[in-house]
């Protein structure tokens, strides 16, 4: 059979009744290819043709030239093809479609007989589907073609050229394609008109509808408006979220409410009144237990009244709050219980929220989760415990939860930057002062030493995790019964970073998360079962008691291993060393990363260059802190250093 001719070609038919006639082959049987000599594509239609009756049509090369004119619906794809109508069009050049060209087609479209004639449904076909590669469609739409010189520099959220144009390629396809309503040829070359009229302007100047004011802002929070440091985003920001808001449209409302909490920010200056108007809107609107619990704080604090509280209104939207499930709302509802405040005085009631809340965010705790509200939480455990609200108070037990609350307040504080948190860890700080000097852990002991009652409690947090536990272990001098044991989560396989473990150990002044964790032991080897060989491994995910001198380690609820004996920590190792850490963005204020900065004169708002996938990226600078090895989410090893330092922070 002839190699010149495959399956979808045109051929003219030399021989029979259908001599002459152009068809289309449909496929092959036996020796014979099937065609349809209507040339409309249809396979019953087919019949049998021998390869010698057969003549293939040579398609038609375009160039680049031509290509433009394609595009533009200057020919049509019937006037490209010339005499030849049942040849194919091909092409081996390039031309980059833009703007320019589909709106001089949509144009030429118009004066040609309209979007429904057959040759504009073609040009569709050749310039969207066949041609789209050779006319760079997708890379134009992409961003990745050199920018046109007269285009202005695109802004997240707002049209640009490639989104224009995205928008009326959308159109066409549900023409075309979908057979469904679409905008008309007229609407479209408004919407190109329109930008092309604009982009020229200030961006302060250009008239934006309302929807591309609310996509503006669907990529630009007060957050992200500040990490660009460019005073017309900025302008621009302010002036679209006033213009949303004064139109009552939640967007807006949402945008303005929080830039203007706080400290105030992305242009807008710190406005109570203003932040609560919004709020109040929105639960008209579009009501939400996190705007609940944002008017239950300005009420709460009086940030609307010279600073006197208004607590009935903050125990109602408190408990709208609470009701949605926030968190936050919950734990200042326990606060109102415990005082009195805006309600009845219920001092169990304030302990069983708290509580309540406590075991809710422990798994956060537990999992290194840096941004949680459990410091919070455990603070407040630990005020009721010092105070002994709704319980029996006790200095111990209100100083451990003091401290789970400093690793979780530093850990937050380290990946971002709430409003109030330097109050928070002031409160922890003075909770531990208070509690530490007078309990039994007044005195730090580095060297900790225990029985094998002791595992369960030093091990809970790592197995409330939900986490599998691997304790490797090696017999130093089995007659001795000297014996050393490492304790670590057990990775998955399929986890991104490896988890840490975490520890409270109050005797030793120590919250954290740890790699691993060694003790030495002294087991005799009767009272270690299942430890067989010099050394080994043990997985487990629960302990139990097997006799008043055994613990058990059981996984999936078997029995692995049990030991009896005495057990030693060096509490000296386990803080690590202090490490200097730098959080830096790519452009996106709601992601940052965190890398070793050992040179001392990187400071926020820095230019550096660091490690990035397999090569380099340029990154600025957010925040720079000093931790601990036990107060980082990562193992030591996963965080990679910065580079270098490629330029100043600008001068304020």
């Amino acid at each position: 059979m002839s190699k010149k001719i495959k399956l979808g070609d045109t051929v003219i038919i030399k021989d029979g009744i259908h001599a002459g006639s152009y068809g289309v082959v449909m496929g092959c049987q036996k020796k014979e290819y099937l065609v349809d000599p209507t040339y409309e594509g249809d396979p019953v239609k087919a019949e049998p043709f021998a390869p010698d009756s057969l003549s293939s049509v040579p398609p038609i090369l375009l160039d680049e030239k031509e290509l433009r004119e394609l595009c533009r619906f200057e020919k049509t794809p019937l006037e490209l093809k010339g005499n030849m109508r049942w040849s194919d069009l091909e092409t081996k050049s390039h031309y980059q479609m833009g703007l320019q060209d589909l709106k001089a087609a949509l144009a030429n479209v118009l004066s040609h007989g309209g979007p429904d004639t057959q040759d504009a449904l073609e040009w569709y076909a050749e310039t969207f589907l066949d041609f789209s590669d050779a006319l760079g469609v997708w890379d134009y739409l992409d961003f990745l073609v050199e920018p046109d010189p007269d285009e202005p520099e695109p802004i997240d959220g707002l049209p640009s050229a490639p989104t224009v144009f995205g928008d009326v390629h959308d159109e066409l396809v549900k023409r075309y394609e979908l057979k469904e309503s679409s905008a008309s040829f007229e609407d479209m070359l408004g919407w190109i008109d329109g930008y092309l009229k604009e982009r020229s302007l200030p961006l302060a100047e250009r008239s934006y509808t309302t929807e591309q004011k609310k996509s503006f802002l669907s990529f630009w929070d007060a957050e992200a408006v500040e990490a660009s440091s460019n005073p017309d985003i900025t302008a621009f920001f302010v002036k679209t979220v006033n213009e949303l808001a004064d139109a009552g449209d939640p967007v807006g409302l949402d945008q303005k409410a929080y830039a203007c909490y706080g400290h105030g920010a992305a242009g807008f200056k710190q406005d109570w009144e203003a932040s609560r108007d919004c709020l109040l809107k929105l639960e008209e609107i579009s009501p939400s237990a996190t705007y609940a619990n944002t008017l239950g704080y300005l009420y709460y604090y009086g940030r609307c009244n010279e600073g006197k509280p208004e607590y009935d209104k903050a125990f109602y939207w408190f408990s709208i709050g609470a009701a949605g499930g926030v968190y936050e709302s919950r734990y200042k509802l326990s606060d109102m219980f415990r005082d009195g405040k805006g309600c009845p005085k219920d001092p169990e009631l304030a302990h069983s929220i708290v509580m309540e809340l406590f075991n809710d965010n422990l798994p956060y705790f537990c999992q290194g989760v840096s941004l949680s509200k459990f410091a919070d939480v455990a603070l407040r455990a630990g005020n009721l415990e010092r105070d002994g609200i709704g319980c029996t108070p006790t200095k111990e037990e209100a100083y451990s939860y003091y401290l789970m609350a400093k690793l979780a307040i530093r850990m937050r504080r380290q990946a971002d930057d709430y409003y109030g948190d330097d109050v928070v860890e002031d409160h922890i700080d003075e909770g531990i002062e208070q509690m530490l000097p007078g309990s039994r852990y007044a005195e730090k002991q580095d060297a900790l030493e225990f029985d094998e009652g002791g595992l369960p409690r030093l091990l809970q947090f790592a197995l409330l995790s939900g986490s599998c536990l691997q304790m490797d272990y090696e017999w130093k001098d089995a007659d001795k019964g000297r014996l050393a044991l490492t304790f670590h989560i057990k990775q998955r396989p399929d986890a991104t970073h490896a988890a840490k473990l975490p520890l409270l150990i109050p005797e030793a002044h120590f919250c954290g998360l740890v790699e691993e964790l060694p003790i030495k032991a002294k087991v005799r080897q009767k009272d270690a079962k299942g430890l067989k060989g010099k050394k080994g491994t043990v997985c487990f995910d629960g302990i139990d008691y097997e006799t008043p001198w055994y613990r058990t380690f059981t996984l999936y609820g078997e029995k692995q291993a049990a030991v009896h004996g005495t057990f030693m920590i060096d509490a000296t190792k386990l803080q690590g060393k202090k490490r200097r850490y730098a959080s830096v963005s790519f452009g996106d204020a709601d992601h940052s990363w965190d890398y070793l900065a050992e040179d001392d004169s990187i400071v926020p708002g820095d230019k550096v260059l660091v490690p990035w996938a397999n090569g380099e990226r340029e990154a600025t600078v957010i925040r720079v802190c000093t931790r601990r090895d036990s107060e980082m989410v990562l193992f030591r090893d996963e965080y990679r250093k910065v580079l270098k330092k490629l330029g100043p922070a600008p001068a304020e």
